[in-house]
């Protein structure tokens, strides 16, 4: 007879929750690594009853406790090489005897498993000790009933520490007993006040890596590395090692990154060694991994360091007004500190004067014109890429409202019509581009970005190139100078004219430059224009998400001040449209407005070809459509023939009363309303006078 395989995790959650547990990890079956992401360490968030109800419909699963603030696991090894129950009479006998409680384990031998105790919040035991190690909020997890053992099938059980017997039943997590005083007092460390992680990316955190100085480690570093092999705790000892050097390397230290390979190559072989180790070499990666990323964002939030303390110091004492370097030694942390940074800044000054010295022989020639030759030179005689909407060599803005249909207006309207020629939004002329128009596609998929740009029937193809850097937007390398170099060199060879980058959002993302930030939003302006200049581009198109109830470019006020014309596409109402067709059938009104050097369209409705997903201007400003609409409102309320008093055209359209009575005057004017009567509280009724000529 077969036994049917139980699910740990589905069978076993309900009563884990209801027993006060909210860490409730699922871990894939017979096995003892790894929970989900986001779940575990200092950061990590507890599970909600929803969550559990998700991860149980995910198949077979082990089932695995984050032990809460206010608890803490003794996992006691007694078998093979491992004796922790020397260990566990030891710390008994120096801190007193533990009281009898509830233990996890798969074992039979009366003593290996997980004893579960009650501890004050915030307090921290060390990771380990010789066969012991220590399961805490922030540090491990405990593999619980009824999961199976990944090593010969063996099901988890809860014990009784005392008789030995199974307890058939889910521990309460606020019936642990407390551990001893004793313990606590000679035991727990204060929990130091942990770094706020930086929220950075994988660019960001090469990028400060590659800013740590080169050469063989120095002191600092070699003594940060030896953390590695204090303390009984692999993984904190570890830990420990890597978040020290890489505070040493931000600080300026040399050897930092060669440290960092010589412990990552240590750990994976020690983790994955295949008598002592536990896990494979994958999962050793991945866990260096996972402590690695977390200890870069620790140290994110420094300011990189330019040498080595040591080298500072000497660095100081060579100047001429180093004197305060020969005073006795300071005891004082804080004038260390201060002196420290002193001499750091210092070296900064120096510096900024070497790179300056450096770029003055670099940079171009300033050049400069006699006001007569100047004025002799011939300009091209077209004053506009598209006539009264966008000047010559000049930057346009486009600033659109979220599902306003940006890309139509881009990819299906403007990019034809620079190529192909024709009438922009069938009214403005377009002077054809003589060299290469660069679309830097940010945002839309390769897939539906190739399908748009087919829908869009451009018949002179050869002359667009299409860069898709959806996810990829650091290629473009803007904030160096090497960078902007190479961009404007790849400009250069494709022979570009004209480039339009849509949207602007993703690139200052991934240059770390934020978009309400005047200064960040300058700097980029000044990366994207040198870069622009450097490949002989002289017309750009910038697109950017409107904000500030879609009126204006979302972002910065400096976002303003660069273009030569703003265009904003805006929308009567938000709707969800499907992909990218926002001009379906049903859809609000889409309006475009312009201004700038020598440009001026007031908002102006757009009407939509849906075979050639061209747009056109209807010459409709928002108030006359919005007006017609609404008159349109109110004489349908008239289809039952009864009148009505403008309080009920009120109440029934949801528009404002003095609107309304406006609408109303002016029908009455045009002859489409008449006045039929008057209310019992002497208002007049009103009908079409279409209706009262039938009556």
């Amino acid at each position: 007879m077969m036994t049917e395989t139980i699910n740990p995790y589905e069978t076993a959650f309900a009563d884990y929750f209801n027993a006060g547990w909210r860490g409730i990890l699922p871990i894939p079956y017979q096995k003892k690594t790894w929970p989900p992401k986001g779940y575990t360490g200092h950061d990590g968030i507890d599970t909600s009853f929803a969550d559990c109800m998700t991860f149980a419909q995910d198949g077979l699963q082990n089932i695995a406790l984050r032990i809460p603030r206010n608890a803490v696991g003794i996992d006691v090894d007694n078998y093979g090489d491992k004796n922790g129950a020397q260990t566990l009479a030891e710390l008994c006998s120096k801190y007193g005897a533990l009281p009898p409680t509830i233990m996890s384990t798969s074992r039979t031998d009366g003593m290996s498993g997980i004893r579960l105790y009650s501890i004050p919040v915030g307090a921290v035991l060390p990771g380990a000790f010789p066969g012991i190690e220590v399961i805490q909020y922030h540090h491990r997890y405990a593999v619980v009933w009824p999961s199976v053992h990944p090593d010969d099938g063996r099901v988890y059980q809860w014990v009784d520490e005392i008789t030995g017997d199974v307890v058939h039943a889910v521990p309460n997590v606020n019936a642990l007993p407390a551990l001893p005083s004793g313990w606590l007092t000679g035991l727990v460390v204060e929990e130091r006040e942990r770094a706020t992680k930086a929220d950075i990316d994988g660019a960001a955190m090469r990028d400060i890596l590659a800013g740590m100085p080169e050469g063989a480690p120095c002191a600092h570093v070699l003594k940060a590395a030896g953390n590695a092999f204090a303390g009984n705790d692999r993984h904190d000892s570890y830990n420990n090692a890597v978040l020290a050097v890489l505070g040493a390397g931000r600080r300026g230290c040399p050897g930092a990154v060669l440290a960092l390979g010589r412990l990552h190559a240590g750990f994976v072989a020690e983790v994955s060694d295949p008598v002592s180790g536990r896990v494979s070499k994958a999962e050793a990666q991945a866990e260096w991994h996972r402590g690695f990323d977390g200890a870069l964002r620790m140290i994110a939030r420094e300011t990189q360091g330019v040498a080595c303390p040591d080298d500072v110091f000497d660095y100081v004492e060579s100047l001429p007004h180093a004197d305060f370097m020969d005073a006795p030694v300071v005891v004082n942390p804080l004038e260390k500190m201060v002196k420290f940074k002193f001499a750091e800044l210092l070296i900064l000054d120096d510096a900024k004067a070497m790179l300056a010295v450096h770029k003055a022989g670099v940079a171009p020639p300033l050049g400069g014109h006699v006001l007569t030759q100047f004025l002799a030179q011939v300009e091209p005689e077209e004053r506009y890429v598209v006539k009264d909407l966008w000047p010559a060599q000049g930057r346009v803005l486009l600033a659109a409202q979220a599902k306003s249909g940006k890309t139509t207006m881009v990819v299906a309207n403007l990019l034809p019509v620079l190529v192909d020629g024709g009438l922009f939004l069938g009214r403005y002329e377009a002077h054809k581009p003589t060299g290469r128009i660069v679309y830097l596609n940010m945002e839309v998929g390769t897939r539906t970005m190739r399908r748009w740009l087919h829908d869009a029937r451009i018949v002179n193809t050869e002359q667009i190139t299409v860069a898709n850097l959806r996810g990829m937007a650091s290629a473009l390398t803007l904030v160096t100078d090497s960078g902007r170099r190479r961009f404007g060199q790849w400009l250069r060879d494709l022979g570009a004219q004209v480039v339009v980058l849509d949207p602007l959002a993703p690139a200052l993302a991934a240059f770390g430059l934020d978009e309400n930030s005047n200064s960040d939003v300058a700097r980029f302006f000044g990366y994207w224009s040198e870069a622009l200049a450097l490949g002989g581009v002289v017309d750009d198109v910038i697109v950017h998400h409107a904000g500030h109830g879609g009126e204006r470019s979302r972002g910065a006020s400096r976002l303003l001040d660069e273009p030569d014309a703003i265009w904003t596409l805006t929308k009567d109402a938000n709707v969800a449209e499907e992909s990218g067709d926002v001009y379906g059938a049903g859809s609000p009104t889409r309006y475009l407005s312009a201004y700038g050097r020598d440009v001026e369209l007031p908002a102006e409705s757009l009407a939509f070809d849906s075979v050639s997903r061209r747009l056109t201007l209807t010459g409709v400003g928002r108030s006359a459509v919005k007006s017609s609409g609404e008159s349109a409102k109110i004489l349908g309320l008239f289809a039952d023939g009864m009148p009505r008093s403008v309080n009920a055209m009120v109440s029934e359209c949801k528009i404002n009363r003095n609107k309304a009575w406006d609408l109303v005057k002016v029908l009455q004017v045009n002859g489409v309303l008449e006045e039929v009567g008057k209310t019992s509280n002497n208002r007049p009724l009103w009908l079409p006078a279409a209706i009262t000529e039938t009556s």
